[in-house]
């Protein structure tokens, strides 16, 4: 449990006062720490519950600014794409993470002995995760009020200053976006294959070939046909991105997922090491294995060599940010 001073510096900084304590405090507990103190439940679920109402907020609040209250419709300023775009921005990893080292919240994040090594609590991804905590903990303390929790965290993200400047410069550039998308998780460069029919139209094809997708788009010059491609590829790519290669990462695949990853970046394979074995009267065991990937470490404990090692391998994808 937070101290009660760190409750209420944080409290302040939020702006926002917490009828259970219990909530915010959970919020700023890691996994991590939750491992070497099972008493504390880890931050997980609010940050999962978070980022689904984070979304929600900033959407309501672009209806609000770019949605026309005449008619009886719903008719807005910005299209579908458009929307997806903004939105995207204010609730991206860089984004949030840079809003949370304005706050200087991170500093009440408890962590395992070994994040603490590892300086963990300034990665961005634990950043954006931390953010996510605080709004899922805000959103459950409202009695899951969306409009008390709008009023709490749009003031965070200073949403109203960073649209003043974002207004009228909403380009969207599919091609761009699938680029991201494929540098965040390590994979080649997609690739078009574009060629003119006989009508005088162009045709493009846009693959991702580690995902086995492809999207087909149509346009009067190759530039336009690559850009419609890239935009079927984009939706199909977003369906896919709270996750590491497609699929979800667990304790159970930790092991081979992270495996993959490095594959797939041209690395080093990780190493394991048993650094610990602690006997108990009953003669049962506590291992503790060491995860070593780039200079970076990571540690799991548990009864058998093999849960520990995927413990280990858990933390290392969680410190790498692939933990969504």
């Amino acid at each position: 449990m937070l101290t009660n001073s760190e409750i209420n510096a944080i409290e302040q900084t939020i702006r926002y006062t917490f009828k259970n304590k219990c909530l915010i405090s959970q919020a700023f507990t890691r996994s991590s720490y939750h491992y070497e103190h099972p008493e504390d439940q880890s931050n997980e679920v609010l940050e999962f519950i978070g980022d689904s109402v984070l979304s929600l907020l900033v959407v309501d609040y672009l209806l609000d600014r770019y949605s026309d209250k005449s008619g009886s419709g719903l008719y807005t300023r910005l299209d579908e794409g458009e929307f997806s775009v903004v939105r995207s921005f204010f609730v991206n990893k860089s984004f949030l993470a840079k809003k949370m080292r304005k706050l200087d919240l991170h500093q009440y994040l408890r962590m395992s002995i070994g994040d603490e090594k590892q300086g963990v609590d300034n990665a961005m991804s634990v950043l954006e995760d931390l953010f996510e905590s605080i709004v899922g903990a805000v959103f459950l303390d409202t009695g899951r009020n969306l409009n008390k929790t709008k009023d709490t965290i749009i003031p965070l993200l200073e949403i109203e200053k960073e649209l003043d400047e974002y207004d009228g410069k909403i380009k969207i550039s599919y091609k761009n976006l699938v680029q991201e998308w494929c540098d965040k998780y390590g994979y080649d460069r997609p690739k078009y294959e574009t060629y003119q029919t006989d009508d005088g139209m162009f045709v493009s094809i846009c693959r991702v070939a580690e995902q086995n997708i492809a999207g087909k788009g149509k346009g009067y010059n190759g530039k336009e046909a690559e850009k419609d491609a890239a935009s079927v590829v984009y939706r199909q790519l977003e369906d896919i991105e709270s996750s590491v290669c497609g699929v979800e990462v667990s304790i159970e695949n930790a092991i081979n997922m992270l495996q993959e990853f490095c594959q797939s970046k041209g690395a080093r394979k990780p190493g394991y090491e048993t650094v610990k074995d602690v006997i108990f009267e009953d003669n049962g065991h506590e291992f503790t294995v060491r995860c070593t990937l780039d200079g970076m470490y990571t540690e799991g404990k548990g009864a058998k060599v093999k849960d520990a090692k995927k413990e280990a391998a858990y933390r290392m994808m969680d410190a790498l940010g692939l933990i969504k």
